[in-house]
């Protein structure tokens, strides 16, 4: 069996006078032993030279044994987490769990997930569920009818599909690869995941999954880890967030080296779009969501419209035979006239996507991928993607305002000479556009509206809901009572002494308190038990666009 390709680690990263114990993490689990790995690639020999990389910078996950019998194990730079919590062997000093770990983690208020961030900001969005489950939940959509990639749509059969094929920016959970190597026709199909974050992979996998499945960890600008000419096909899929936009030239000369001559390169990806409620769009400039990720993206250098800067990176790079989708464009939420196919669909239409076609600039795809139905659900997840972050978002948006400050000179003799006084500000102003992130994902998520989408795709009935309505209606039927008795009280105590009651008035603000906090939250459940939400504005669109190129015969 062909191996898969992974580069040697550099000799003295093999001492084995202290080496450490022979751990597994769920990469591990996920491969087995990582022996079987190194032996096979020792095999083949097919790697990149040691010396043309840095091992303070390029990361590789290679957990296990060698072959032989020997106790000798390969360790690299940065290790999972789950490793840290591995047993060690008998003998050998144990680690600091802090010294291992790849992520810190913040607990953000009011019950929200866990926001694991990478140690090193090299990612402006958070690991969570929430936010991994969003790239997820697209990438998913945008392949349903393509058996997961629309360059090899038609690989019904294990000789027509790739052999070997590498997901740059797989992601901690690498969700295509996992769809992608059960799919008819891929079952011989060897797989290299490569992301800058340690791959967690825990779900129930088939057998045969980790003989043909490895991952790499790696930074992306970086050069790549492998020979030319190793992969017959390469896939990005929504990483731009995560490059400069200077890094794609070099992301995709990279890609472009180690495809076989007439390969295939698959890119997907997205424009950013802050999606919110425009009521006035001469105003747009100055809300508080679009100068937050305006002023994040300028400092960091990303490109928020990277659908009209690949086809030019692609053909500067040396690609071949430009083919896309055309520009997939999704109204959020969906026209309210939009057809949805019933509930109980055996399946979806044939052709949900245009099919690829020689890339013409501002082409738009007729794609009816999606419907109202399915928007909705898009747009609550899009919430909780960017809510999910709002730490990484709020520490991102409060350092660029500052530099910018700062090199405008408008700091200058304003800085303050207390440390604490000047961290006490910052974290202010950090929980002040955390507070601006989760007030916009409010809005996303009630306009969305899925209580009504569960209800009426599925006829559940909303019993908690009901019970509420009917709680909140008597909790205000009593404090309109209560109203109307204090103000009775507090005018008869007026004409009788000519002036008002300090207590009287407390009462009356407290009750009038009561009546409209209970009268908004009814309005709230009574607009989900009627399937409907008065949210009937375009919010923006998502375009995305799918590329597909060859790699140049002759190099």
């Amino acid at each position: 069996m062909a191996a898969v390709a992974i580069p040697q680690l550099h000799p003295a990263a093999r001492d084995t006078s202290s080496a450490p114990a022979r751990t597994r993490s769920r990469t591990g689990n996920l491969l087995s032993t990582g022996s079987k790995l190194v032996k096979r690639a020792v095999r083949e020999s097919r790697f990149v030279p040691t010396e043309e990389f840095d091992l303070g910078r390029s990361t590789v996950e290679l957990l296990g044994s060698s072959s032989g019998g020997g106790a000798t194990s390969f360790e690299s730079p940065r290790r999972s987490i789950d490793t840290a919590r591995s047993e060690q062997e008998p003998g050998v000093q144990s680690r600091d769990v802090g010294e291992l770990a790849w992520y810190d983690e913040h607990i953000p208020t009011g019950g929200l997930e866990a926001q694991p961030y990478a140690r090193e900001p090299q990612y402006l969005l958070s690991y969570s569920r929430s936010s991994l489950n969003w790239e997820a939940l697209v990438g998913s959509l945008l392949s349903a009818t393509a058996q997961g990639s629309l360059a090899h749509a038609s690989s019904s059969s294990s000789d027509k599909a790739p052999r070997h094929v590498l997901d740059l920016g797989c992601g901690p959970t690498p969700f295509w690869i996992m769809a992608q190597a059960i799919e008819p026709g891929w079952e011989k199909t060897q797989f290299v995941g490569l992301d800058v974050a340690p791959t967690s992979a825990t779900i129930p996998l088939p057998a045969s999954y980790d003989e043909r499945v490895s991952f790499i960890q790696h930074a992306l600008p970086e050069r790549l880890p492998f020979q030319d000419d190793s992969f017959d096909h390469v896939r990005l899929s929504f990483v731009n967030l995560a490059l400069r936009e200077q890094d794609w030239q070099v992301v995709c000369e990279e890609a472009l080296r180690v495809l076989v001559p007439g390969s295939t390169l698959e890119i997907v990806e997205s424009d950013h779009h802050a999606l919110r409620h425009r009521p006035d769009p001469s105003i747009d400039s100055t809300d508080p969501v679009d100068l937050l990720f305006a002023d994040v993206l300028a400092d960091r250098f990303v490109n928020p419209r990277p659908l009209t800067l690949l086809p030019s990176t692609l053909i500067m790079s040396g690609a071949t035979t430009l083919r896309s989708t055309g520009r997939i464009s999704l109204s959020m939420p969906a026209p309210v006239n939009d057809v949805s196919p019933s509930p109980d669909s055996a399946s979806r239409p044939a052709a949900a996507h245009e099919p690829l076609a020689r890339y013409v600039s501002g082409r738009s795809s007729t794609s009816t991928a999606m419907h109202t139905h399915e928007t909705a659900v898009v747009l609550h997840a899009y919430a909780d993607r960017w809510a999910s972050s709002s730490l990484g978002l709020a520490k991102a948006a409060v350092g660029a305002r500052r530099r910018a400050r700062s090199v405008s000179g408008r700091q200058g003799s304003s800085l303050q000479s207390d440390t604490s006084a000047a961290e006490r500000d910052m974290q202010h102003d950090i929980e002040a556009v955390e507070d601006v992130v989760h007030a916009w994902a409010d809005d996303l998520r009630s306009r969305a509206n899925l209580a009504s989408l569960v209800t009426s795709r599925l006829g559940w009935e909303p019993a908690f809901d009901v019970a509420l309505a009917a709680s909140l209606e008597t909790a205000l039927e009593t404090s309109s009572a209560g109203l109307r008795e204090v103000e009775t009280h507090r005018a008869l105590h007026e004409d009788v002494f000519g002036e008002p009651d300090v207590e009287l008035e407390r009462r009356w603000q407290q009750m009038d308190f009561a009546r409209r906090d209970a009268e908004a939250d009814l309005a709230v459940v009574r607009s989900r038990l009627e399937h409907s939400s008065e949210h009937e504005d375009i919010l923006g669109g998502l375009d995305f666009e799918v590329f597909v190129t060859n790699a140049p015969v002759s190099r």
